[in-house]
């Protein structure tokens, strides 16, 4: 049996590894179509496997019930939402280019389950390890490629640089965890090259969510080796959110307004979500809610917008009120979580701290969602 749980965990590690590298180019579909397909397959596999071999190493667990509900009344709501909404065909596979429809979903919530019933904290170096050398190799296939392609912003395997910066800004904490735990001088050098390399990379993508990225991270870090508690961390974040937003605001308005503009998308999806309050517009339905508003006026040909560049927004507007109170509060139960159980080591903390910003100023990809998942997992694997 010791085999077939070594079979379930590196079947676990090796699919999050390999997921961030899938694509198929020279097809019409290169980059999050075919990532989406890998990892709803290897969510398939897991789950088989672990109900074949798993269940003699499932011990009695003291899992956080609050947020494992938490997580299935979102779901819930997710799957009301697709038969309320204005296309439950579209919100059910999702867009053409993306599949983010509910059976993505769905396959999300699986690998959550499987980690709130067999997430283990030894497990902890080899999962860091498994992401660190993942988004390490992402960020010299980007670099090796836009050298001999002569492309730039970088892309890599993401096909676009926000996707490839947020997915490498959300490991990091991953590699700095891996560099803490080294066990010789040769290993922390090995992953001090690995941070460089992944720093250098997100610059180089000039994606100003990965860059702020990194000096959010650069200031968690300070903070946390000051001893400053995780609260602060927390409400120190907020404050400059909210100062970053007001100075954003105030130079879009000098600047001018911008029909592809974050103003205009926040706008319009809040307008939008006035229609349809309860529910909202339906699971992966926002392009709908966009075209259903002119604000501040009607354009002849309007910019194609198809996700809320929030992942907030996005639940108000396509699950409604229900689905963005549900969200809201698995976000928040998850902070608070980390503030309280100390158990939970920082560089989680910190890595769900830089997916929460990033993805609230981006689209993201499968792989940053993925991210998402799994930290709310682990979190749930063990009770308050």
């Amino acid at each position: 049996m010791a085999v077939k749980g070594r079979l379930l965990i590196n079947v676990f590690l090796a699919g999050l590894f390999f997921s961030s590298f899938i694509f198929l180019p020279k097809t019409a579909l290169i980059y999050e179509i075919p990532r989406v397909w890998f990892i709803s397959i290897w969510i398939e596999v897991l789950i088989v496997l672990s109900l074949i071999f798993g269940w003699p190493h499932l011990r009695k667990r003291n899992v956080d019930g609050l947020l494992i509900f938490a997580v299935i009344l979102y779901g819930l709501i997710a799957a009301a939402s697709v038969f309320s909404g204005v296309d439950p065909k579209k919100s059910f596979f999702g867009n053409y280019w993306r599949a983010d429809g509910v059976v993505t979903f769905l396959h999300l919530f699986g690998l959550f389950f499987f980690l709130t019933l067999f997430w283990d904290r030894r497990w902890e170096e080899k999962l860091a390890a498994a992401i660190g050398v993942a988004a390490f190799s992402n960020a010299a296939f980007a670099i090796g490629n836009g050298i001999v392609t002569q492309t730039y912003p970088l892309i890599g395997t993401f096909g676009h640089p926000n996707f490839l910066a947020g997915y490498l800004v959300v490991s990091l904490p991953f590699i700095f965890f891996s560099f803490e735990k080294a066990r010789s001088q040769d290993e922390r050098a090995a992953w001090f090259v690995c941070a460089l390399i992944v720093l250098l990379t997100i610059a180089v993508t000039g994606s100003v969510g990965g860059i702020l990225g990194i000096a959010v991270l650069c200031l968690t870090v300070i903070l946390n080796k000051e001893n400053v508690s995780r609260f602060r961390i927390i409400a120190s974040l907020a404050v400059l959110a909210v100062i970053a937003g007001t100075v954003f605001l105030v130079v879009q308005k000098q600047t001018g307004f911008l029909p592809e503009g974050r103003e205009r998308i926040f706008v319009r999806g809040v307008l939008a979500f006035s229609k349809k309050p309860v529910l909202g517009w339906g699971w992966a339905n926002f392009d709908y809610a966009f075209k259903s508003v002119d604000w501040p006026m009607k354009y002849e040909f309007d910019k194609y917008v198809d996700k809320a560049h929030s992942s907030v927004l996005e639940a108000l507007v396509t699950t409604g009120i229900l689905g963005f109170l549900a969200y809201l509060f698995i976000i928040g139960y998850a902070l608070l979580r980390f503030v309280k159980d100390k158990r939970l080591p920082f560089y989680l903390f910190a890595a769900f701290l830089l997916f929460l910003i990033h993805s609230q100023t981006n689209v993201i990809s499968i792989s940053e969602e993925l991210m998402f998942w799994l930290l709310l997992g682990i979190i749930a694997a063990r009770k308050a």
